[in-house]
């Protein structure tokens, strides 16, 4: 009986171990993907400048391939002579999503990620 509950005991150890670090690398690649998420989203919003930087009445309206992945590029609005850009990043199921507003002289007013 005591060889049977030493038994249980270390097995529940074993267990608890693993799935301890099972949990740990899931969280640490949830990490990863946000942070790809992020600056495929950054990306998308620098293309965007880019292209306000050559013609300040591009629409946006886009989806930008940023290597393997990809983001979209909403419809920019004009409020005020501001631009406001809206980008959105998924990658493996991590979402990143950005708003940015710029001056005529496309600097920034405020960029914040949008929840």
């Amino acid at each position: 009986m005591t060889t049977l509950m030493l038994s249980v005991v270390v097995l529940f150890v074993a267990v608890s171990a693993s799935t301890g670090t099972l949990l740990s690398r899931y969280s640490a690649l949830e990490s990863l993907n946000k942070k790809t998420s992020a600056a495929v989203a950054r990306s998308c919003l620098d293309f965007a400048l880019l292209n306000l930087g050559q013609n300040y009445n591009y629409l946006g309206n886009a989806t930008v391939i940023v290597g393997t992945h990809s983001c979209y590029l909403d419809t920019i609005q004009t409020v005020n002579m501001n631009k406001i850009i809206k980008t959105k990043s998924i990658v493996n199921g991590a979402t990143t999503n950005y708003q940015l507003i710029v001056d005529q002289a496309l600097r920034s007013i405020t960029f914040e990620e949008l929840y």
